[in-house]
């Protein structure tokens, strides 16, 4: 296959992967898990980016390994605190992501506002 074939294959599937993720964050409930799903489809969006546009094929393997590590890191270094630190809203009953130090988590330890304090 030629590169310009590969490359508007590619560009194809990268327009479908973010007509997929805006469907998802729009139209489809559970904000947790819709949002882990549009961020690993934007990891594998920056895998196509890095393997077709960048031409960081085989060939390539130290730029190739770093750029991965890079995006493997991000995405790690968003998701990891955004499922420890997701609590329940007052508002509906449902889930969604609130700032990091007033969740009232195990991991920041800081009451969620309106939560009793406990005494020190």
């Amino acid at each position: 296959m030629s590169e310009s074939r590969i490359g508007v294959i590619t560009w194809v599937v990268l327009i479908v992967l973010t007509c997929v993720s805006v469907f998802l964050a729009e139209f489809i409930p559970g904000a947790k898990v819709v949002a882990t799903v549009c961020l690993v489809l934007g990891a594998v969006k920056a895998h196509m980016i890095f393997t077709n546009f960048m031409e960081l094929r085989p060939n390539m393997l130290p730029w190739r390994i770093i750029l991965e590590a890079w995006v493997v890191l991000v995405l790690l270094a968003i998701l990891i605190p955004f499922w420890l630190c997701v609590c329940e809203t007052e508002a509906g009953g449902g889930f969604g992501p609130r700032p990091l130090l007033v969740c009232g988590c195990r991991v920041c330890g800081v009451p969620a506002p309106g939560a009793a304090v406990p005494a020190p």
